[in-house]
């Protein structure tokens, strides 16, 4: 049986800062990399881990893969970056809540 999981990036400063991130490239910060490690701890062995090509992603993915010893290439794949939100991106999300949430 095939069983996916989908684990999304640990905390940014946007997250913490409440910011909309959309494609804007933030790193993740101690908070999110200690979350990455824990995130590893429900997994024992993976076949394949993709990653959004954004850095939090990218960084989050190559943290379980260490934390579980994985040793294939992560791919890295367009088709899972995060929407682009346009003028919202980088503003407070409780400004805009209402008009992307959709």
């Amino acid at each position: 049986m095939t069983k996916i999981a989908l684990v999304r990036h640990g905390e940014t400063e946007y997250n913490r800062q409440r910011l909309i991130q959309g494609q804007i490239d933030i790193p993740l910060n101690e908070v999110g990399k200690n979350q990455a490690k824990l995130t590893a701890k429900n997994f024992t062995k993976v076949d394949v881990i993709i990653s959004s090509p954004l850095s939090r992603a990218k960084e989050t993915a190559k943290i379980i893969a260490q934390e579980i010893n994985h040793q294939q290439e992560i791919i890295i794949n367009d088709y899972f970056i995060e929407r682009d939100f346009g003028l919202a991106d980088g503003k407070d999300i409780s400004k805009w809540f209402d008009k992307i949430h959709a």
